[in-house]
């Protein structure tokens, strides 16, 4: 679906808007009806006993140059990769993470690139 100012990919669930459509503190409204036995989710909380956490992972690549690639994996497990110092509220830190893509089961793909099963 195409607008004057936005394009819908719906198989992708992608809303694009072109850079003068929305400036400055201006807002954009979306309206839609969820699919039908949608799981729930929850909220990660930080805790001193490890455990796994699975979760789907989007890395939308912004190339330099060319055109950047998008890449979906379902499901990994994601932990912590070394250590994380809380030194100021001040300062930017960075937290490595280590993610493992998963086989999600029933015949689905482990790795989707710009929406291809890979």
């Amino acid at each position: 679906m195409k607008g004057t100012d936005y394009e819908i990919d719906e198989a992708r669930g992608r809303i694009y808007l072109k850079s003068e459509a929305v400036s400055g503190d201006d807002g954009c409204r979306v309206s839609y009806t969820p699919a039908k036995g949608r799981p729930k989710r929850g909220i990660v909380k930080a805790s001193s006993s490890p455990r796994e956490v699975l979760a789907a992972v989007r890395y939308i690549e912004d190339a330099d140059t060319g055109e950047g690639r998008d890449y979906y994996a379902p499901k990994c497990s994601i932990g912590p990769s070394g250590e994380f110092a809380l030194k100021s509220r001040d300062t930017e830190q960075q937290i490595s993470l280590v993610c493992s893509i998963l086989d999600p089961g029933g015949a689905r793909a482990a790795l989707w690139i710009d929406g291809e099963a890979a």
